[in-house]
């Protein structure tokens, strides 16, 4: 019995000093090999970051450097990242953060100033939107803690041209609405091409996002309510019960009419499917899709090589206020195991052949360098002149657009937002009983009743 328990014991001490070890292997420093530690959020976005063709290259370039990256789901790597924010525990080098993280960072002197540590190229901030640099500095410091490393996004409207620019559709806009038929420049005009080209069962003027918490949260309120003025926050008090948040709503709900049937609960993935099998005049949608609809493997034949983009229709009364344009980022921890390396390799990253690379690997987004959205290779398979070329995108301001009060508390009004939208386009509640529950609950999570 004595052997048996001397055994299990033993058996015991090699499992944890196993655990230890290979906790130590991976993380650390064995035979000489710099393991950098990146965690990522499970997104297009990071999985252009953390590529694995740009990561060889860099392993392929220097000699001693190995990479240990963790992709995990949305709602995981706030937790994991917050974690390492607060309690610094050394284990990851780099993470990609967004609004929240780079909140609590912020607060907690979670992040090196990266123009410190040498992981600052100036032709790659040259090339960069001064809005989107501003925006990855800590506003205490003045300096950089944020690296905008991959792309640059905005919310597109995407239109078919085919119907848009026809001759005979033309003639009879006109006539029904006494002016010109074009890409919307004003919600009022969006509302009218909807309304125009909704003719069920094949053709629907518009889609609209249904009840998924981050997608009303990315779409909805940060571009059709946000640029018809309807705030969530404002000098860090909630601001939903407003005018403008009803008017918002009320137009929303209006345009549901024009959508095709079972909308709600689906999600921007799903109009986008319906979008390009040709059943859709008008889209608003991030970049992403853009270039699918040159590939004639993703879309069918009236909608190949068909499409036109322009940007959402901003605000009458603050022309600054309209599509949503941001940037994912990415953060060197001060509690990093290898800050020096981490910094050597953030500022390879910025590169114009890394970027290039990066612009090429297939997730299809907007390079955040100027020079490269326009380079003719790049150009040829992604189109991202057009983007970058929309008539007023520059005018746009970059999020985050909420006040700083909200940014640690996007998860937790997510499903709200959802709720309240969800019940009031379904018709379950009137606008009265929809403004209180978003005023009353949001209220709630951004400053807690005492």
């Amino acid at each position: 019995m004595k052997t048996k328990n001397i055994a299990s014991i033993a058996v015991i001490i090699i499992i944890v000093v196993a655990g230890i070890f290979g906790t130590w292997w991976v993380y650390y420093r064995p035979t000489g090999v710099v393991k950098i530690a990146i965690l990522a959020e499970s997104t297009p976005e990071a999985l252009t970051f953390t590529d694995s063709s740009v990561l060889k290259m860099y392993k392929d370039s220097h000699p001693g450097i190995d990479f240990v990256v963790d992709v995990v789901p949305r709602e995981v790597f706030s937790t994991l990242a917050l974690r390492e924010i607060n309690e610094k525990t050394g284990r990851y080098d780099i993470i990609t953060g967004s609004e929240d993280e780079i909140y609590k960072g912020r607060q907690n002197g979670g992040f090196y100033a990266l123009d410190d540590i040498g992981a600052i190229d100036p032709t790659f901030i040259a090339q960069v939107r001064p809005d989107i640099i501003e925006t990855c500095r800590d506003p205490s410091t003045g300096k950089m803690d944020t690296l905008p490393l991959t792309h640059w996004n905005s919310q597109c409207l995407f239109y078919r041209k085919d119907l848009l620019e026809n001759t005979t559709e033309k003639a009879a806009f006109l006539a029904r609405y006494g002016y010109e038929l074009k890409p919307p420049e004003t919600w009022q005009q969006l509302y009218d091409v909807a309304q125009f080209f909704t003719r069920p069962p094949n053709l629907y003027g518009v889609w609209t996002t249904g009840g998924v918490g981050w997608a009303l949260m990315y779409g909805e309120f940060w571009t059709w309510m946000q640029s018809m003025n309807g705030d969530i926050v404002t000098n860090n008090t909630v601001t939903m019960n407003t005018t403008a948040w009803r008017e918002a709503l009320q137009f929303q709900k209006n345009l549901t009419s024009f959508a095709p049937p079972d909308w709600q609960g689906s999600d921007w993935f799903t109009g986008l499917s319906v979008f390009e099998q040709g059943k859709i005049a008008l889209h608003e949608q991030f970049y992403f899709p853009w270039a699918d609809f040159f590939n004639p493997t993703k879309v069918v034949p009236q909608v190949l090589n068909n499409v036109g983009v322009v940007a959402p229709p901003k605000s009458l009364l603050n022309m600054s206020r309209g599509a949503l344009t941001f940037t994912p980022a990415e953060q060197l921890l001060k509690s990093s195991p290898h800050p020096q390396e981490a910094a050597a390799f953030l500022k390879w990253m910025q590169g114009y052949d890394v970027q290039k690379k990066m612009a090429l690997t297939g997730n299809l987004m907007l390079p955040i360098r100027a020079d490269i959205a326009q380079d003719p290779e790049v150009d040829a398979i992604i189109h991202s002149s057009a983007i970058i070329n929309m008539p007023g995108l520059s005018q746009y301001q970059l999020v985050p657009l909420g006040a700083p009060t909200f940014y640690p508390k996007v998860s937790e009004v997510q499903p709200i937002l959802a709720e309240g939208y969800t019940k009031y386009m379904s018709g379950d509640w009137t606008l009265d009983q929809t403004i209180d529950f978003l005023q009353t609950q949001v209220t709630n999570i951004i400053t807690p009743p005492t």
